[in-house]
């Protein structure tokens, strides 16, 4: 990267907005990223009847295969890319809200043995 491509991203991520309206404060920021955890919220609570009916699924000896392959069709398709999109979300919307600097390497950290404790059989 040359200096001045790297001068002129400089200008540009620190450039005035041009307008009111394009001018963003931290408190947007929040805001937006708050509304997008409720609407993530939202859609997971959409997800859990589904779960509960894949549990069942797997649990009923009179279910045909058919029925458990859609089911397992639909837990790829909907299921697992929502919660990994949820993780995502929570993980930016920790960053970007959060007062500490490398919150997100400190948690790692901390909460590290509590996931591994957590993914063990009972």
């Amino acid at each position: 990267m040359s200096a001045l491509s790297s001068t002129s991203a400089r200008r540009r991520k620190f450039a005035r907005p041009k307008s009111i309206e394009d001018a963003r404060t931290t408190t947007d920021t929040k805001n937006e990223f708050c509304f997008e955890l409720l609407r993530l919220a939202s859609l997971l609570n959409e997800t859990v009847p589904h779960l509960d009916e894949v549990r069942d699924a797997l649990r009923d000896r009179n279910a045909t295969v058919k029925h458990r392959d859609k089911l397992a069709a639909d837990l790829k398709k909907y299921d697992i890319p929502l919660i990994l999109k949820a993780a995502e979300l929570i993980t930016t919307a920790a960053a970007a809200t959060c007062p500490l600097a490398g919150m997100k390497e400190h948690s790692r950290k901390k909460f590290g043995e509590e996931k591994r404790n957590l993914s063990q059989p009972i």
